[in-house]
């Protein structure tokens, strides 16, 4: 009689398939975004057997910005901490560190940070409490007459005057468009740091009568504070030589801070990055890096075999 082999040997033998089931694509807001950019005819130089040449490479220590929310998973990353993470994924894409001046290629200055973004409560709250006491004064400049000309005749509207009510609705007219203004401002800023500016101005900003969804999106995002960090090198030996800056390649990765922590979060971030250090991403591109886990499926039974005696 023939047994299932899950049956009849033992644990150490046992020739089961165990699918693994695909883990679900993450969400948006849990991918790193990535904008990677080269300047002053840079590229990677290749040795004969067509791979990288190696970089030496020295740090620098850049800004770190902490936004205007208390965030300890941000005060927990120094400067520190933050390039013993850097280290390894730039090892695996051929920058090697160094102390030797004389021998450095590239000054890798860090900038790390949580960007502010737009609150729209806080930005239009005042001016619509303005809308809303302006609403208030002209109803009460024109008020309604209950009583028609007659019974069943709509209700006939009195001229009233309530000192003021014109002057407030283009107070309210004139702080929308500040607060407007504030907003533009700001996701311009915010889009320069995190490297959506570029691909924001190639959007159009509407199809036909409709709002253009995929450039809403973005604006979504960076709407929404973000960790980020940036890694920004330079020409060692001119910069030494010349005494002026010489920016090479610059890459910026971000993550939305929502529902996150910057210290937990920062590795992966570096890892979906890496692969993009010192050469440009002719855009935005977003990558996630999964924790390593396994989502057992159903068992399966691939082979059989006599019980023995």
């Amino acid at each position: 009689m023939n047994c299932p082999l899950v049956r009849c040997l033992p644990a150490s033998r046992l020739l089961i398939a165990l699918p693994l089931t695909r883990a679900a694509d993450l969400p948006l807001a849990e991918l790193t975004v990535v904008s990677s950019t080269v300047h002053n005819g840079y590229e990677r130089e290749k040795l004969p057997d067509g791979s990288f040449k190696p970089i030496r490479y020295s740090f620098g220590e850049g800004t770190c910005d902490v936004g205007k929310v208390a965030d300890t998973s941000l005060e927990r990353l120094n400067f520190r901490r933050l390039i013993r993470v850097l280290s390894a994924p730039l090892a695996e894409q051929g920058f090697h560190p160094s102390r030797n001046a004389n021998e450095v290629d590239q000054l890798i200055v860090v900038h790390w940070g949580r960007t502010a973004g737009w609150d729209g409560g806080a930005g239009y709250g005042n001016a619509y409490g303005i809308l809303n006491r302006a609403h208030a004064a002209m109803t009460a400049a024109f008020p309604t007459n209950p009583t028609g000309p007659a019974p069943n005749a709509p209700p006939t509207t009195a001229n009233g005057g309530t000192p003021g009510a014109a002057a407030d609705f283009e107070m309210m007219m004139i702080s929308l468009r500040m607060a407007d203004d504030a907003r533009a401002l700001l996701n311009a800023e915010n889009a320069q740091m995190l490297g959506y500016y570029d691909t924001l101005k190639r959007l159009p900003a509407h199809w036909g009568n409709l709002g253009n969804p995929d450039r809403n999106d973005l604006i979504d995002e960076i709407e929404d504070d973000r960790y980020y960090v940036i890694l920004a090198a330079y020409d060692f030996q001119v910069a030494k030589k010349e005494q002026k800056p010489k920016v090479l390649w610059v890459t910026r990765f971000s993550l939305q801070a929502r529902g996150a922590n910057f210290d937990e979060s920062v590795d992966r971030m570096v890892r979906a990055a890496a692969g993009y250090f010192g050469r440009p991403t002719n855009g935005l591109h977003r990558e996630g890096m999964r924790e390593a886990r396994a989502i057992p499926g159903k068992l399966e039974v691939i082979d059989y075999q006599e019980p023995t005696k």
